[in-house]
Formats: structure tokens, sequence, C-alpha cells
């Protein structure tokens, strides 16, 4: 007991001085934990980042119990594999990177086996955590934090998970200061880029939550001591016993065995190298040995000359993941050889129809997938299409197995050909659990309605008994109906809010769904495969290489008239993203050769472009390309509904006001004659006041709603890259479909003075 009040004492006041500037650094601590197996060194490492490990645990696994044996896993891993830390200055990093694996495998072995949690064991994130969306976000931003490059992980790790500041995270890597704030900037738009691309959003709020959550952080005396106890145990080579849990040593040997496998399979694949380099050698000694051939003398053909009107271009991926088809889509009546035939999964949204009474899919005939569906063959389906209602009740996932074929050099590609496809089941999951949510959300709307209207009956018939002057109704109890239909009336304009805001989600899981699909945006030959199926691939990374008709060979430039003395003015992206077009808007009435236009699909519409080439003249503020926009676009319609729900309750609000403002100043006038007692002319006085009070505050996120719409304009307009001066195109430095990052170069304006 003495102990362990003892434990608990040290504990507060390390965390009350915290790390002085003068304290041993990681790096020396532990430096001394490897030369003499310093028991103290190794303790003060325990508490100075346990609190940060046990909260990674903690985000992502369910239950405590779990959590706290992988966290006993992460620091036996450290007592194991101390010796083999390259930077010992990263030790932070190198704990969280390992508490996120060995909560990834015990996620993994939960799933496997059934759930049985231990007596008084409670799950981590209790139904009173006040944001659902936070509770689904963190496991995801530990993943993203846990892939950044090293350099990146770990300034978030200092600052943002320990709390450390600039220079004291500076002081322990031995960087300057600046190097860290430009650390944390990059880090940060890294992490908003990948989690956009997943459907979610690093806010401000979500760091100020994880700052929060950090703050409260803390490792329980008990829990350190146990796994300080079995650490040096372990590390000594000694059984643990009771000292950590069972399941905690065999996550660690079960990742120490991973480990091995992967040092032994380094090994291999360099002695293979090896060997090869050694008959490579072996191979041209012989031909520097060998007599030159008599035709070895000769000149080599002369090259043909080369086609300038062809350019090669790439064809990126838009989503993370592994590639489960690199083919294309086989056509009817195609023939298509046994070994080139491919069998791949695929996902879709299917819409459930009327072909009985609306005459369009009167002459609906099934598909294989149809049937399994509805076997009776009573409810017809269609393919949904970008653009279509989501009706509620009505949609349905399917997922099909398909045949492709295989893509090879040489293969002609048209525009807008399926390429590749990357796994999308997760992306498939999530369109059904949003089908899901959009359906509850239907019915909760629907109900909400229903108690709105027996709430409005009820009101009128009170206002009709009340005017009746039969004393059969009072007036309290009038007043309370009409503020019981404007209330449950509220109630119905938020249900409808929750239903429009879960129709947005799902859009936004459709286009994210959608861009799981390589395609190509451009006619040409296949004249690359630089990724093969089974492969991981990242957004931007290249997966085909294309030889397309070079548009500045068609020579019908527009070439603007000779000028003064110019300067070059590079035109940039101003975000992240995969060019769309490269091209300037048509104006009404103008001709232009058909090899020139470009269709591109922007907000489900289509539009024609005229191709930008080199030479073109071009004016102040003219588009000279567009990247892919979808997941922009439908930010900018969530905010408008948020804005429409936002008026409904404002409006909604002022009507509960002035009914409680009629019932205070009828009240009023009662009171004159001692007819309404004082307790219950107060009691709608507040009522009254409340009343205002909550139009203030729909008033106020009204207005916020307003500002988050113009910011996520204002957003979308980056999507567009338009020229600051007016000029001619010296240079083209990106094509469509290349992505392309912030600030880089697209065009070059040579601007006319």
């Amino acid at each position: 007991m003495f102990r362990g009040r003892l434990d608990y004492l040290m504990h507060r006041l390390r965390r009350a001085v915290g790390t002085p500037a003068d304290a041993a650094s990681d790096a020396a601590l532990l430096g001394r934990f490897i030369v003499s197996r310093d028991q103290a060194a190794f303790e003060l490492l325990l508490w100075r980042h346990g609190p940060m490990v046990l909260s990674v645990c903690r985000r992502m696994l369910r239950c405590d119990q779990d959590a706290e044996d992988a966290f006993q896993a992460a620091f036996l891993l450290l007592a194991r594999k101390a010796a083999s830390i390259r930077r010992r200055e990263s030790v932070a990093g190198w704990l969280y990177q390992t508490a996120c694996r060995v909560a990834l495998r015990a996620r993994v072995t939960a799933r496997k086996q059934p759930a049985t949690a231990p007596v008084g064991a409670e799950p981590t994130a209790p139904d009173a955590e006040p944001d659902f969306v936070w509770r689904e976000l963190r496991p995801i931003l530990d993943e993203e934090i846990r892939r950044l490059p090293e350099k990146y992980r770990l300034v978030i790790v200092l600052c943002w998970l320990q709390g450390r500041t600039h220079a004291e995270a500076a002081r322990e890597l031995g960087c300057p200061r600046g190097t860290i704030g430009v650390r944390l900037h990059r880090a940060r738009d890294i992490l908003r880029g990948r989690l956009t691309r997943r459907g979610l959003a690093l806010s401000a709020g979500a760091l100020a939550l994880l700052a929060a959550e950090r703050a409260a952080a803390s490792a329980p005396a008990a829990i350190v001591h146990a796994a300080l106890k079995a650490a040096l145990l372990f590390a000594a080579g000694k059984a643990v016993g009771a000292a950590a849990s069972p399941q905690a040593v065999a996550w660690t040997q079960g990742i120490l065995r991973s480990l091995f496998m992967s040092k032994m399979k380094m090994l291999t694949a360099a002695i293979l190298v090896l060997a090869a380099l050694g008959s490579g050698v072996s191979y041209f000694a012989s031909l520097k040995a060998a007599p030159p051939r008599q035709d070895a003398l000769s000149a080599p053909p002369a090259a043909g000359k080369a086609d300038d009107s062809k350019v090669s271009i790439t064809v990126p991926a838009e989503e993370e993941g592994r590639l489960v088809l690199v083919g294309t889509g086989i056509q009817p009546n195609e023939t298509v050889a046994a070994k080139d035939r491919v069998k791949v999964e695929v996902g879709f949204l299917a819409v459930e129809v009327d072909a009985k009474n609306d005459p369009k899919y009167a002459s609906l005939a099934p598909e294989k997938w149809w049937a399994t569906l509805d076997p009776t063959g009573a409810k017809a389906f269609v393919r949904w299409k970008p653009g279509d209602a989501l009706p509620p009740d009505q949609l349905i996932v399917v997922r099909e197995e398909r045949e492709y074929r295989k893509l090879h050099v040489g293969d002609m590609i048209e525009e807008g050909q399926l390429l590749a496809i990357v796994d999308e089941d997760t992306a498939l999951n999530d369109v059904a659990i949003r089908v899901q949510k959009l359906d509850t959300a239907e019915s909760e709307y629907v109900e909400a309605g229903k108690t709105k209207q027996e709430a409005e009956r009820r009101a009128k018939e009170s206002q009709r008994l009340y005017e009746l002057h039969t004393g059969v109704i009072s007036l309290d109890a009038y007043y309370a109906d009409l503020l019981n239909a404007a209330r449950y009336a509220a109630e119905e304009h938020a249900k409808l809010s929750a239903r429009q805001e879960a129709v947005s989600e799902l859009r936004a899981s459709l286009s994210i769904l959608k861009m799981h699909e390589i395609r190509s945006l451009d006619r040409g030959i296949v004249k690359e495969i630089l990724k093969r199926r089974g492969e991981d691939v990242r957004p931007g990374e290249a997966i085909v290489r294309l030889e397309v008709e070079d548009a500045t060979a068609a020579g019908d430039r527009i070439v603007a008239p000779p000028a003064a003395p110019s300067t070059v003015v590079h035109v940039p992206a101003q975000r992240d993203g995969v060019l769309l077009i490269v091209g300037t808007e048509i104006k009404e009435g103008e001709k232009v050769p058909a090899d020139r236009v470009v269709v591109a699909k922007i907000g489900g519409e289509e539009k024609r472009y005229r191709r930008l080439m080199e030479g073109d003249a071009v004016e102040e503020g003219q588009l000279l390309a567009r990247l892919d926009d979808r997941l922009a676009r439908l930010d900018v319609e969530e905010k408008k509904d948020r804005v429409e729900a936002a008026e409904a309750d404002v409006r909604a609000a002022l009507k509960t006001k002035e009914e409680a403002e009629r019932r205070l100043q009828g009240l009023s006038e009662l009171r004159k004659n001692n007819v309404v007692s004082d307790e219950e002319f107060n009691s709608a006085r507040l009522s009254a006041e409340r009343s205002a009070e909550e139009v203030k505050g729909k008033a106020a996120a009204l207005k916020g709603a307003e500002a988050e719409l113009q910011a996520a304009q204002t957003v979308l307009e980056m999507y567009e890259i338009r020229s600051p001066v007016r000029g001619v195109v010296k240079s083209i430095a990106k094509n469509r479909g290349e992505a392309v990052k912030a600030l880089e170069t697209v065009v070059e304006i040579e601007e006319q003075k």
C-alpha cells in the first residue's frame, strides 16, 4: 500500500514539474538503459511517455483492459528492442508507432475471437462522450499520424500529443526551433489531405479535442509499476509471470516474430541481389574477354524521325489502396482469351423503381444482380447514376462479380474508358452505412411530421374551445398547446435538416466510391503499365502511361500579335488535386475545331471547353485549367443545406418567441385583475425570455453557417486556375489527368505590357 501511494505521489510530482530544460533527454535515458540496464532511466521514460501511449491505446481500442494490455506490450517491446532504435532522440515517435501497431494487432485479434469483456471492464468511449463524430475520427487520425514520415510524425507526437513547446521539441530533436513549426505546418497539411480523401475533416476543433484529451490523460501508478516490472524481467530474458497479462505477452511475441520474418525476407532479398550482381559481373567479364564481333564496328541504323504529333501522359490513382484490376471492360460480342479474363467483385448502388405505373421502366429487363435482390421478380431496380435522386427506403448496395479484360501495352484506349480499379470494399461499406443512416433519418422525419400534425390539430382545437368563452379550457392550457405545436414544428425542421445532411454524406461517399475507378481522360494507346494487380497505390501515383495526340500539332492555334518586351508569369494551382481540364471556356457562338473541344462534367452537368495550347492569347481572369472539384462541390452543397436548416430553425424559434410573448401579454392583462398568480406570470415571463435567448442563439448559428458556406464557396473557386495577366501561353507544364500540388506551376504566360 505504501509503495502504491509513493508511486502515486511521485507521479503527481513529475506531472507538476514537467520536463525541465535541463532534464535528461530521451536519448541519454535510453543509452543508460541499454548500457547498464538502469532501472531508474527506464522508469523515467515510462512516466514521461506512458500517458501518450495509454491515450493512443484507449483511442484505438474499445475496451479498457485491451488498452492496458496494449500499453504493457508497447513497453515490453521497448525493453527488448531498445538497442535497435536507430534515432534515440525519437523514442516518443517510436513508442507512438509501436502502440499503434500493437493496437491494430489487438483489433485483429478481437475480430477473430468472440467478444468476452472481463468483469468490471467498461468501454473506453462511453455514450456520454459529447461528439460521436470525434469518437469515429480518433482511431482514423491515429492511423494517419502513424503513416506519416518519421520527421513529421515525431513533431506531432511531441507537440500535439505530449504538449511540448516548439523550443522543447527543437532541443529534444537537436534542430532549429523554426524547423519544428515548418514540419508541424506540413504535417497538418498532409493529414488534412489524407482525411479529406477519407471523407473527414481535420479542423481546429478536432485538434482542440485532441489537446484536451492529452491534457486529461494520465497513466495510473499501478499500471506503470506493473509495466515497469514486466519490462525489466522481459529485457533480462526472464519469465514475466503475473507481472504482465498473457494477452500483452502474446501480442509482444507476435510482433517480435513478424519483425524477425521481415528481417529474414530482407536478408534473403539482399542475398539474391548480390548473387544477381555476381552473375552480371561474370557475364560482362566474359564479354570483355571475348573477341569483338565483325559487325560491331558497323554504325547502327539511323533512327527514324520522331513523331512530334504524339505526347506521353500518365493516368494517376485518385484513392489509396490495393489494385484489384488493371484492365478494362469487355464489349458485347468481344472475344477474349481465357488467360486475359479477370473476375473482380465490384459494387454499386441500386434504386427500386415502380415498373408497373411508370412507363419509363415498363420495358426493363432483369440483370443477374437483379435476381439476387428479389427472386420473385415482383420488384424492379435500376443502377443509380450521378445526378439522380436518392429516395430513402428504395436504395440498396449491390455486390456483383464481373469479368474484365487484362490491359496490355499497345491497347487502344478511348476517353473515359476504365483502366484499373482500386479495392473499394471499405468505400462500399461506407456507402451501405450512409444508406442505412438515410433510411433512419427518413423514418425519424416522417414520425416528427406526424407528431407536428397532431400538435397543430390539438392547438387549433384548443383555440376553438378558448374562443367559445365557456371556460372549457384555460388561457394557460391554450398557450401551452400553442407552444407545443411550435416546438414540434421546430423538431420537424431539425429532422429535415438531419435528412438533408444524410443525403449529402451519401453523395460524398458515392463520389469517393467512384474515385476508386481509374479512367482515361484522353484517347490514346497504352505506352506503359506502371503498376500491376495486387500492388498498393497512393493518390496521384501513376498507374498507366498513354501516348495521345498532341493538340499543339494541329496548327489551328490563335497566335497573339507581336507585343512589346514582356515578362513570364507562372500560373500555379492553388489546391492539391487532379487536372480535369486544361482549357478555356467556349463563348456563345464561338466556332472551335472538333479536335480542340474538351467535354467535362462540372457539378453533374456536361460542359464544353477549348483545349489550351501554346501560343493562345489569354485575357486577365480567363480560365486556364480546372481541378477535379467534386468533393469541394459536395462540401458547398452540405453547407447550403446547413444554412437552409439554420434558417428554418430561426423561423421556428421566432414563432415560438411570438407565441410566448403573446401568452405573456395575455397573462399580464389578466394579472391586473388578480386572475393570474404571480408564480404563473413569472413562469410565462421566464419562458418568453428563454425564447428570446433561443432566437439569438439560432441567429448566431445561422450567421456561423453562412460564414462556413462563404468559406466553402471560396475554396471551390480555388479549384479554378485563371490567368492573373493578359498575355500569350508560353508553355503548358501539366496535362489533363495529371496530379498537381498546391503552388505547382500549371501554365506559363508571357505577359503583354
